[in-house]
């Protein structure tokens, strides 16, 4: 006798051998459980995380930046760059944008319609002049980019090859 058999087949733990659930019931479940989860659970976890971040934002000035990106404001938008310089270096820019245009239109110089990139190949979009289709009709500098962040991770010094280390 297997440990699964003895395990099931147990009345201390399900009262006798268990049967099969018929459609009925099982459907019935499925339903009971998908209307608590919609109806109770997933609206109280929503209530108490929601709680949380706006306690610490508001009283005590942590989570930040949990606190705004929860929130669907499409301003102040940020993303990472990350360089590998021609030594081994990682450069990492934190980049930022306060404002973002709501306002775009196309961009007569685009370099991207069928006569201009036949004649480029298949070179990439970065070295085109005019990669973007769009250009926002504000040029002011608060919807300009900047860095927020700057950080350099040094690349290791290697360890010496087997080589070197056998020679010696």
């Amino acid at each position: 006798m297997n440990l699964t058999t003895l395990i099931l087949d147990s009345p201390m733990i399900y009262g006798g051998p268990v049967s099969m659930v018929d459609r009925s019931t099982l459907g019935l479940y499925l339903i009971s459980i998908g209307l608590y989860f919609t109806v109770l659970a997933v609206p109280v976890a929503g209530l108490i995380f929601g709680s949380w971040l706006a306690l610490t934002l508001n009283l005590l000035h942590r989570q930040t930046d949990a606190g705004f990106c929860s929130l669907r404001i499409q301003h102040w938008k940020n993303f990472t760059r990350l360089h590998i310089t021609p030594d081994g270096n990682l450069e990492i820019y934190g980049i930022g944008l306060d404002r973002v245009p709501k306002h775009w239109y196309q961009d007569e110089q685009w370099d991207g319609n069928e006569d201009s990139v036949m004649k480029r190949k298949d070179a990439p979009s970065w070295t085109w002049k005019n990669p973007s289709r769009w250009k926002s009709d504000k040029t002011s500098t608060k919807f300009s980019p900047r860095i927020i962040d700057y950080t350099v991770i040094s690349r290791k010094t290697t360890c010496k090859s087997e080589e070197d280390v056998n020679n010696k």
